[in-house]
């Protein structure tokens, strides 16, 4: 078993999986907005109705990125990486897609998320939400080498659909 050690930085739900078969790590925006709004970028807070219940939340307009700190930071197996990837309600509910995700094993910071909404409308995430999910995947020793590669395969040096045509 591999250790994810978290240290919580504000008031924040701790990463967990929802189920043990789970292969995702869900993580959650802090409850802390003044913590947000301090160590992230371009963040907007609003109130909005949903259904007769007036919210706080973050905005997020179209077309916009945020980067949102998620109130931990992590130490972890230096044969290890942290990826996160998009949760499927997120992106198929708010059209929220992330951007870089690769947090590695000596980075020992806040972990931030970029999330960056390619949908028409605004979208709001609610203090508390489950908003990502991380994977700790091994990273292989390797070797980058300078060498021709001239190996052929099948598919040679045909791309972007081209397997579709054959």
């Amino acid at each position: 078993m591999i250790n994810l050690k978290i240290q919580k930085l504000t008031n924040v739900q701790l990463p967990n999986k929802a189920h043990s078969t789970d292969a995702g790590i869900d993580f959650y925006l802090p409850q802390d907005l003044n913590h947000i709004i301090q160590n992230g970028k371009n963040i907007k807070v609003e109130t909005y109705n949903d259904n007769g219940i007036v919210k706080t939340a973050i905005a997020i307009y179209p077309n916009e990125s945020v980067l949102l700190p998620m109130g931990v930071k992590t130490e972890f197996n230096n044969d290890y990486a942290l990826v996160f990837f998009n949760r499927s309600g997120t992106t198929t509910k708010k059209h929220l897609l992330r951007g870089a995700c690769v947090i590695d094993s000596s980075y020992r910071g806040e972990l931030l998320l970029n999330l960056n909404n390619v949908s028409n409308e605004k979208q709001y995430l609610l203090p508390g939400e489950k908003i990502i999910q991380g994977l700790l995947l091994p990273v292989p020793e390797i070797e980058i080498i300078e060498a021709e590669v001239n190996t052929n395969t099948d598919r040679g040096e045909d791309g972007f659909g081209s397997t579709d045509k054959k």
